[in-house]
């Protein structure tokens, strides 16, 4: 059996270790089926490049930017904290380490540092990534409740029905003159998710730009931080 084949067979036996220690901790992770189907994903995704860079193997890795970043805030409305994230990092390592070791111990004991170090850097990027997601929704929560003016709604002003929640507050950002990156840094989104908001805004409304979209809602030009 090849190293990939090997690995590929063990990945059962990780998540399963990386269950019962996530359960073992309490951790909010598994509090739920929904959360732990998150958390197994990520997981799946983490296992998945240190087992893709063992090649041969077809298919591109996705970038986890995007999923990771979802995730992140995905938590943090849940209110779960940063640190159980972390804790989720450390036990998925030591859950896969031992694995990854008798696999690479047993097929091919030159790899087994690279392994590691795949593995180290996945875990880091997401815990990164979903840490600053994280944080954009906890100091948004905090502006509100601090009752930041920038983000109440302007007088007389009210949301179309056929503008969403998410729409909505992508034109009061326009209304502030904001750029897309400033957009998707205050909603804590991606700049292509702006941007295909913008996209069903323009086309909902009729609109032909930024400004005939804020004017054809009532939106003033002033309303900005």
């Amino acid at each position: 059996m090849s190293l990939v084949d090997s690995f590929r067979a063990h990945t059962v036996e990780i998540l399963a270790r990386y269950e019962r220690a996530l359960r073992d901790a309490d951790s909010p992770l598994v509090a739920t089926a929904d959360r732990w189907d998150q958390t197994r994903r990520q997981a799946e995704e983490i296992l998945g490049e240190c087992l893709h860079m063992l090649g041969p193997i077809a298919q591109e890795r996705p970038d986890p930017q995007a999923a990771t970043r979802e995730l992140g805030i995905d938590r943090a409305r849940q209110q779960i904290l940063v640190a159980d994230s972390i804790r989720a990092g450390i036990l998925l390592w030591r859950a896969a380490v031992p694995v990854l070791r008798e696999v690479a111990m047993s097929e091919s004991p030159d790899r087994l540092p690279d392994m590691f170090d795949r593995l180290h850097e996945a875990i880091s990027i997401r815990l990164y990534i979903g840490s600053v997601a994280h944080e954009h929704v906890r100091l948004a929560n905090r502006a509100a409740a601090a009752g930041n003016d920038q983000h109440s709604e302007p007088e007389g002003v009210t949301r179309p029905d056929n503008i969403t929640e998410r729409e909505w507050e992508v034109l009061k950002c326009v209304g502030r003159a904001y750029s897309n990156r400033e957009i998707a840094k205050e909603l804590a989104i991606s700049e292509p998710t702006v941007k295909a908001h913008l996209r069903k805004i323009f086309r909902k409304l009729a609109a032909t730009s930024r400004v005939d979209a804020i004017n054809k809602v009532g939106l003033p030009h002033r309303y900005r931080s």
